[in-house]
């Protein structure tokens, strides 16, 4: 199976103690390329008294939808939150069969060994992290994403937000529909990939349930496609273009 398929059954795995929940936008925005994330987990460790370290994701749990998993700090010092991802990863890897691919979110090299072993099995092998990361955590995954191209995407935040309080949901704004389409078809591009309309409207309905072209009095995706700035459509790819200058502007 190749990423293409976009069929994988995806299994989240985020050393939270490590990433910014900054980034948890941009991390989930990126799998919607390759499938359905069935698995969302963030570790975090606890003390004594039950503060959680950080305390951001917390929130940023709630409101994505994830699972927040908390370990208590041992005596020693060591990474319990490490030791428990790992743990939770092999219990994935032998109990649940429908996963077959891994996003692993971490810029600690200690995940190394884990990498090699779920690539090992057969499972296709999503990494993410800072461009900190060392080379042999990078080369231990099929793919490996920086963050730091991963943007938040405001609109959907808010979305989720809506749909989470149960507000009436307007149709998300054209112009960020275009900015989340470019995001798609330039990181294909970085990947040596094309851009189909069936990808792009699978992503669009995973960020946005509600997502449907007519909406935008479009019925149909490639035309509703062509009409955004930067994008062009030419027999079902998706392509970028110069963007138009805003009138005023020389």
């Amino acid at each position: 199976m190749t990423t293409e398929n976009c069929n994988y059954k995806i299994a989240l795995l985020i050393d939270a103690e490590n990433i910014s929940n900054k980034y948890a936008d941009g991390i989930m925005n990126s799998l919607t390329r390759y499938g359905r994330v069935i698995v969302k987990n963030a570790y975090v460790s606890v003390d004594d008294k039950g503060a959680v370290t950080p305390n951001a994701w917390i929130h940023t749990c709630k409101n994505k939808g994830m699972h927040l998993v908390t370990q208590t700090r041992n005596a020693s010092g060591k990474n319990c939150v490490d030791s428990k991802l790992i743990i939770d990863a092999m219990d994935i890897l032998h109990l649940n069969t429908d996963v077959d691919c891994f996003c692993l979110v971490s810029s600690d090299s200690d995940f190394t060994t884990l990498a090699s072993r779920l690539r090992e099995t057969g499972k296709y092998l999503i990494g993410m992290g800072e461009k900190k990361t060392i080379v042999t955590l990078r080369k231990a995954c099929d793919e490996f994403i920086e963050l730091e191209r991963v943007t938040p995407d405001e609109s959907l935040d808010k979305y989720r937000k809506a749909v989470a309080e149960g507000e009436d949901i307007p149709p998300v704004s054209k112009e960020f529909i275009a900015s989340a389409v470019r995001r798609m078809v330039a990181d294909n591009m970085a990947n040596d990939r094309v851009t189909n309309l069936s990808e792009i409207g699978s992503r669009l309905k995973k960020m946005y349930p509600d997502f449907d072209s007519r909406n935008y009095k479009f019925s149909q995706l490639g035309k509703f496609l062509a009409s955004l700035d930067g994008l062009s459509v030419n027999n079902s790819e998706v392509e970028l273009v110069a963007l138009k200058k805003k009138k005023g502007n020389k």
